[in-house]
């Protein structure tokens, strides 16, 4: 019972701002945390409209033979490929925190890659993560308008600028998934989604 109500009182609080907190997202944008946990004094983008830009990176990065693997140094969790790991009997607030959520949406037994259980907000808080920590330095720059997105690897990559296993995704400046990215990557944080194209981000997920 006390297991059960602890559950549901953290299933009341799984909102955006709550659930990136408990895994370290700095919401500002002036940080986030790396895979040691250890706060990098980075800007990042808006993780707010990140929101929109997680599933594009899900659906065209994100499969279990692609960035979907644990061993990727950019690593993306979602409903498409890799979950986030989870013991169902675990007892720490952070595992209870995810369990509410699922149990909240479609249920445990819809927890798996290709499942009905959609893409968690702990799951979305890992990929900006992973996305702001991966070349920390540069993308550093990027937010602060020193550099522009082309000299990121997320870019480069996917325009296949730089060699990438999974061959070109994007054509620069023209494929919505791209000008989804790149304007998320220089938009204002916490400025009502001013720059960002969050229309381009829909567009590229039509088929998916």
């Amino acid at each position: 019972m006390r297991r059960a109500a602890r559950r549901a009182r953290l299933a009341r609080g799984v909102l955006g701002a709550l659930v990136a907190a408990a895994w370290g997202v700095w919401l500002g944008g002036a940080g986030c945390a790396g895979v040691d946990d250890v706060n990098i004094d980075v800007a990042c983008g808006d993780f707010e409209t990140f929101r929109d830009v997680s599933p594009v990176l899900e659906a065209r990065c994100g499969t279990l033979d692609c960035h979907g693997s644990i061993a990727r140094p950019l690593r993306i969790y979602g409903r498409l490929g890799l979950r986030k790991p989870i013991d169902f009997e675990a007892d720490d607030d952070e595992a209870l925190l995810l369990i509410a959520e699922i149990d909240a949406g479609e249920g445990q037994d819809q927890y798996f890659p290709g499942g009905l259980q959609l893409t968690t907000n702990a799951e979305i808080a890992d990929n900006y993560r992973s996305v702001c920590g991966l070349e920390p330095e540069l993308m550093d720059k990027v937010r602060k308008g020193q550099e522009s997105p082309d000299v990121l690897s997320l870019t480069r990559k996917a325009r296949l600028v730089e060699k990438h296993k999974g061959g070109k995704i994007f054509v620069p400046a023209q494929s919505p998934g791209d000008l989804c990215i790149t304007s998320w990557l220089t938009a204002p944080v916490g400025d009502a989604g001013v720059g960002f194209q969050r229309v381009e981000c829909l567009n590229e997920l039509q088929g998916f």
